[in-house]
């Protein structure tokens, strides 16, 4: 049993390691991004590929599963967000950069100084992202005119107008 605990703490330095690495990335510019050590990225997951894969001859059960799922997910996130970022940042600027620094886990937050620099920006990432074969479904505002002209991209069930004089709750 000390053996799987010390393989589990192992895995779980590699874990910490590429969220500092998400931490780093989300402050980069998009001019910057290719500056970025890919190679360091792909080497922590080839280094939790290995520890994780004798974690799971050890044992092998709906935790560890859950492990390299969780794992893996935050790792090709932060790659594809990378990758549009650095594919988009001659055309869209602001668009890239928002890729690169505004997204929580898979949530996009962001804003605009006019109504017409946010429906661009919207509109810029909308584009980015449907190339990349990446659907942004849920959309919420506080400015109704930002939700308009969306339900041609999503269904009008996905719209939040985030209006102070109602309650709103998000839907899963």
């Amino acid at each position: 049993m000390a053996e799987i605990e010390e393989l589990k703490t192992n895995r779980n330095v590699i874990k910490s390691q590429l969220t500092r690495q998400a931490t780093f990335v989300n402050k980069f510019t998009p001019d910057d991004v290719d500056k970025l050590e890919v190679p360091a990225i792909n080497m922590l997951y080839k280094d939790f590929n290995e520890l994780q894969g004798q974690v799971e001859k050890v044992r092998f059960d709906k935790e560890e599963e859950k492990a390299r799922d969780d794992f893996e997910n935050k790792y090709f996130r932060m790659r594809c967000l990378k990758e549009l970022a650095v594919e988009n940042k001659n055309k869209y600027v602001q668009a890239s950069s928002v890729i690169l620094q505004d997204f929580f886990v898979d949530d996009l937050l962001l804003g605009g100084n006019t109504i017409q620099k946010a429906k661009d920006l919207r509109d810029h990432l909308i584009e980015i992202f449907v190339q990349a074969k990446f659907n942004l479904c849920k959309w919420s505002s506080n400015c109704f005119e930002l939700l308009a002209g969306l339900s041609d991209v999503i269904s009008d069930k996905s719209l939040i107008n985030l209006d102070p004089t109602m309650y709103n709750k998000t839907r899963a």
